[in-house]
């Protein structure tokens, strides 16, 4: 039926209720229905930040990330606020859900409390000043695999604008990307409303016009067989996860005889493209930035040696002050205190526990930087995680409150034997591990022979599977050693070059 035909045939049933109250003045009667609409508005989070027990004087406001703790060596309170979501006059909420991604796996639960106040700047709160929670909002609890998770906060947003939300963990370490990391990963707040809009208040009755004379209606139209359903076809699968942060990936600058620093690693660029992220070794304690270290302007694992008992003694303090406090505070500096020590524990060069004492001295030098771009990154072999090392990484371990990231020194183990090992083979043990401690992870060096018979095609292949399955598997950065050094690992085949340029590039 068309509009038209409608409007006709509301107009005889009219008449027709005229002629039944003739003589009588009309009275307008208001409709019993009204119209209710449903929205959504989301709010990012207008300021962020978390405080340490243990740092009682530490600022975190320009932290990519903040972090609640509980756990034997350190408490952490996340801060989060968000402005009054603009819901229309009148709408009711039906339902609000905070909503916040992370980098890594979550503990199995965190509690979410509203804060006393608002009056905190995130760039100025500390542990000293935070305001006190006030009561508890609401607990959640989901798998540990989880890296994203939402919070019901319904009833607390129905009654308190703006909103101020302090996060806490009963155990554990949870990571929360900030509003710093970028609006799509931002903590949100997602707000639903539902408004009834009342029907138009009907005009004062007036005197009807003389009825029309009766108009009959056209025929109804005839009905029209829709066309059959067409025919049901079955989605594409969904593609592989990738990791919410992209993976990094770069090289070494390897000096050939008589080239500088800055020309190594102008022709690695050249070769490989603009690296995501760089790796520098100093031989002893490092020099001062941004030097050679600093060069790329991007982000950089570096580290530096010193003996355990003169970092215990402080005999450098001062210096390791001043090369923390320079750092650059634009970029990501993962710093790593005696790369791979291993081999230097085995021999009697020093104690497990002297270095792992002398990296919490270190990290307390770091923090008085007060630069949450530094991130303490203890660089380990994975032939370390093999039984066959009979080694305990752990005893290598300086504890969850000193790392911040975890870096790992993997390579291709079937070389020797011909063969190229599966991705997940060479690189799924340094996952395994830093998950069991909770910390990110990142591959600091990585590498492979190549094998006999091969002219570069099967190293390639290696390689691009390789930077996929860490792409995969949320590795924060990929190096790879391009050096002869304990072998010739360099890239001097145009495959395998290509191979890593293409994981560089972000193939």
């Amino acid at each position: 039926m068309t509009a038209k035909h409608r409007r006709a045939r509301r107009s005889l049933l009219a008449l027709s209720a005229t002629a039944a109250v003739a003589g009588s003045a009309l009275v307008g009667v208001p409709s019993s229905q009204a119209a209710t609409t449903t929205g959504t508005v989301t709010s990012t989070a207008s300021a962020d930040a978390y405080v340490e027990k243990q740092a009682p004087d530490r600022t975190t406001g320009t932290s990519t990330k903040v972090v609640a703790a509980s756990t034997s060596a350190m408490t952490k309170r996340a801060l989060i606020r968000f402005p009054a979501p603009r819901v229309p006059a009148g709408a009711k909420i039906t339902k609000a859900e905070i909503r916040v991604s992370s980098t890594r796996t979550q503990p199995g639960r965190v509690d979410v409390q509203s804060l006393g106040s608002s009056s905190w700047d995130e760039k100025k709160v500390t542990w000293k000043t935070a305001p006190a929670s006030t009561g508890s909002v609401t607990s959640v609890s989901f798998p540990k695999t989880a890296k994203a998770f939402t919070v019901d906060v319904t009833g607390h947003v129905a009654k308190s604008l703006p909103l101020n939300f302090s996060v806490t963990v009963p155990s554990g370490v949870s990571e929360i990307l900030s509003r710093e990391s970028g609006a799509a990963t931002a903590p949100k707040l997602v707000v639903t409303y539902s408004l009834v809009t009342p029907d138009p208040t009907p005009p004062a009755p007036t005197t009807p016009p003389p009825a029309p004379t009766p108009v009959t209606p056209p025929p109804a139209p005839t009905p029209v067989t829709p066309p059959p359903a067409p025919t049901p076809v079955t989605p594409p699968p969904a593609p592989a996860p990738v990791s919410e942060v992209p993976t990094l990936f770069g090289a070494n600058a390897y000096r050939n005889a008589g080239e500088t620093y800055a020309t190594a690693f102008q022709r690695q660029q050249e070769r490989y493209g603009t690296f995501g992220v760089s790796r520098y070794f100093f031989s002893g304690l490092p020099g001062t930035w941004p030097g050679d270290a600093g060069l790329s302007g991007k982000p950089v694992v570096v580290s530096f040696k010193a003996p355990p008992r003169d970092i215990l003694a402080g005999t450098y303090d001062s210096r390791l002050r001043t090369w923390f406090a320079t750092a650059p505070r634009d970029r990501q500096v993962n710093w790593t205190y005696f790369h791979e020590p291993e081999d230097d524990i085995e021999r009697g060069s020093f104690t497990a526990a002297d270095y792992r004492a002398a990296w919490r001295h270190l990290d307390r030098l770091a923090t008085e930087a007060k630069n949450d771009r530094l991130k303490a990154t203890p660089v380990l072999m994975c032939w370390s995680l093999n039984p066959a090392s009979r080694r305990n990484w752990k005893d290598y371990y300086p504890g969850d409150d000193v790392v911040d990231e975890m870096g790992w020194d993997c390579y291709n183990h079937g070389a020797n034997s011909g063969q190229y090992a599966s991705p997940a083979s060479v690189f799924g043990v340094a996952k395994a591990a830093s998950d069991s401690v909770g910390k990110p992870y990142g591959i600091a060096e990585m590498g492979s022979l190549l094998v006999a018979g091969d002219t570069g095609v099967r190293r390639a292949a290696w390689i691009r599977d390789s930077a996929t399955w860490l792409r995969q598997n949320d590795a924060r950065w990929a190096i790879y050693f391009d050096a002869p050094v304990g072998g010739e690992f360099r890239l001097l085949d145009e495959a395998s070059a290509q191979a890593w340029r293409w994981a560089v590039c972000g193939g």
